[in-house]
């Protein structure tokens, strides 16, 4: 094949895969070129043609490159050609065209994926990418966005870095370039920018930090809660990814947006893929993203892999500030009170820090962990070294140690000295220890009785805190007597949340002067019980009518002296009694001079007049009525027909009889 051409011609050819030849012929003059099988032929009548093989340049009149020949062009001149120089692959991005929207109201980057590859490329040097945008600056894409070993990539390219304003719909031109060994290929691709108003979402976090223990399966079940809003957009979808840039599986990810504009709370349990977390912070982002492509601010969420699996004591001061008078040896005494809690470890000790750091020397500072995970509070009495503490503010650090080296966060403790003549109150409360009966809902209510003093201040309030940290203030109390004890009394309602329903509760009490002034703590100690079921009162002799014999049978009723009289304060709702009382006569009636005895029972007839025997040791249940006032009260409230009687026979021998009956309460229906 043959051609006649004027001007310039540029020949390619790719002879099987080792060397690609590009001639570029520059002529005054017609040229002549012909190709046939693997053999470039070039002539022309100019003064020169530049052949460039590779990034080499050579220079001849005319020549022919046959692949047979290796490394060599005959021709007017001779010229060794590069050793095999691999320029015979190509980059191929992803896509042709790219479609991307933007809300200018949210003022978000102009950012977008892609990727690609140089797959044909046999050789082992490393790639280097680049872009540039509608002919801008290039921007550097990341190494550790290219995997060299697959010869792909997957980057992200920033529209910002046109020189175009986002304003209205419209095309940008993004140029990927890639180079190996020097040599540079590139491939292109069309964005299609379109502006909406949709508004993106809002994503937050309520937890920027978690941290979970090492294991040896790589596996670890995550937390992640938040808030979402949405003004416009019906339907949002929430993703993360590793650090590594690798997808998170979120499970359950899509939320429907009902109620456009409001704030909804979100929580997802989600187990990381094996080998994403590693020893140490991680970071995960996560982001959210409307139906109508509106992306939220990523969002960070660091979780921390540790070794150690011991959990860490909790330590907490009731009042992490006391106030004394100026002590002439320099030495104070002072109670230090709070609470600590400890998962798993046997035993805590406090610790604590005089201002120059040095060691503070505590006595009955370590405690038995006996009950793991629960709070349990303390009371430890300090004696500081002369000269430690000084005038004005002295803070103190104390530190909780568990018997496996975990150590609580320190925490401060602030020891106020003042001049001697500026007092603090003193306060003394009377009883400590209170027993309430225990409610399954509603309040509980006490008062506290006791007394205090100043020597100086024009006001005292008490001040009282409970297991749950929550506290009260009472009114404040004049102080016309200064330096008199002064008696209060204190109503106090608690709710019944606020207190355990087994065991004992605490409440720290303290008095605080105007100046803020606080004196020593009270610690009053609560018991709930859950009510009782008591005898009130039984009578100690009880009597049967005398009667006189005749030829019949006669009956003897109960007089007035019978009494019993229960009360039963564990039933609040006033339901059925689960207990019943049972009489028991011990012995029979018998005439204590003559040893004779009556041949008769006594009986027990009901209301209903059903007549029940006493047989001896038999026990008969009786029946009780309850107080119409006071419904935890119950006595016999036997009428003239009820209750205990006694037949007689006339043959019986004239006197007096006795007997011995058992009441017993039986917690039984």
């Amino acid at each position: 094949m043959k051609r006649i051409v004027r001007g310039l011609v540029i020949l390619c050819l790719v002879i099987g895969s080792q060397l690609s030849l590009t001639i570029e012929v520059s002529a005054l003059d017609e040229q002549m070129y012909s190709t046939e099988s693997d053999q470039v032929t070039v002539s022309t009548e100019s003064e020169r043609t530049e052949a460039t093989i590779g990034t080499e340049p050579s220079t001849l009149s005319s020549g022919v490159y046959n692949s047979a020949d290796t490394g060599n062009m005959t021709g007017d001149s001779n010229i060794d050609l590069p050793d095999n120089t691999q320029t015979d692959w190509q980059l191929q991005l992803a896509d042709d065209e790219l479609s991307m929207t933007l809300d200018p109201q949210d003022n978000q980057p102009l950012i977008h994926a892609e990727s690609g590859n140089w797959a044909n490329y046999s050789g082992d040097k490393e790639a280097t990418l680049a872009y540039q945008v509608d002919g801008g600056a290039r921007q550097t894409v990341p190494a550790a966005d290219l995997n060299q070993t697959d010869k792909t990539f997957q980057t992200m390219f920033d529209l910002s870095t046109s020189d175009q304003t986002v304003a209205d719909a419209s095309e940008h031109t993004v140029v990927f370039y890639l180079t190996i060994d020097g040599v540079t290929q590139e491939d292109s691709l069309l964005v299609h920018e379109q502006v909406t108003t949709n508004k993106s979402p809002m994503l937050t976090t309520t937890s920027a930090q978690l941290s979970v223990p090492l294991n040896d399966t790589g596996i670890y079940k995550i937390d992640f809660e938040g808030v979402w809003q949405d003004e416009d957009s019906h339907q949002t979808t929430l993703s993360g990814k590793y650090s590594d840039n690798s997808a998170i599986d979120l499970p359950d990810n899509t939320f429907t947006n009902t109620d456009l504009g409001t704030e909804n709370n979100f929580s997802i349990r989600f187990e990381t893929a094996a080998g994403k977390l590693t020893l140490g912070e991680n970071q995960l982002e996560f982001w959210l993203m409307d139906n109508e492509d509106g992306t939220s601010e990523q969002v960070l969420l660091t979780v921390t892999v540790t070794k150690n699996t011991n959990e860490l004591p909790i330590f907490t001061l009731t009042y992490p500030k006391v106030t004394l008078n100026e002590s002439t040896s320099g030495t104070y005494t002072f109670s230090l009170k709070g609470s600590w809690l400890d998962s798993d470890s046997d035993q805590v000790t406090i610790e604590g820090k005089y201002p120059d750091k040095t060691a503070i020397s505590l006595t009955d500072a370590s405690y038995p962990n006996e009950h793991k995970g629960t709070t349990t509070r303390f009371s430890l009495d300090i004696k500081t070294e002369a000269g430690k503490i000084k005038y004005g503010e002295n803070v103190l650090e104390f530190t909780m140690t568990d018997s496996d080296n975990g150590m609580s966060t320190a925490v401060e403790f602030i020891v106020d000295i003042r001049k001697k003549t500026n007092y603090v109150p003193v306060l003394k409360v009377e009883p400590t220890d209170f027993e309430l009966m225990r409610e399954e809902s509603g309040d509980y209510s006490f008062t506290i009785n006791g007394r205090w003093s100043d020597n100086e201040s024009s006001s005292v309030s008490l001040k009282g805190e409970y297991v749950d940290k929550s506290t009260f203030t009472s009114e404040d109390y004049p102080n016309p007597y200064k330096g008199q004890l002064t008696a209060f009394s204190l109503d106090v309602t608690v709710p019944v949340e606020k207190l355990n329903a087994s065991g004992s509760n605490q409440l720290d009490l303290v008095a605080i002067d105007k100046e803020g002034a606080t004196s020593q703590v009270i610690t009053l100690h609560f018991t709930l019980i859950a009510g009782t079921i008591q005898f009130d009162e039984v009578a100690d002799h009880s009597s049967f009518q005398a009667v006189k014999l005749a030829n019949d049978p006669v009956i003897s009723h109960a007089n007035d002296d019978w009494v019993v009289n229960i009360s039963d304060t564990t039933n609040p709702n006033n339901e059925p009694p689960t207990w019943r009382l049972e009489a028991t006569q011990e012995t029979p009636l018998e005439n204590s001079n003559t040893q004779h005895a009556l041949s008769s029972t006594i009986e027990y007839k009901n209301a209903a007049g059903q007549v029940t025997p006493l047989a001896i040791g038999v026990p008969v249940a009786i029946d009780m009525q309850q107080d119409t006032t006071d419904q935890t009260k119950y006595n016999l409230g036997w009428s003239d027909t009820e209750g205990f009687q006694l037949p007689v026979s006339p043959s019986e021998p004239v006197g007096d009889y006795s007997t011995t009956i058992q009441w017993t309460i039986v917690e039984a229906p």
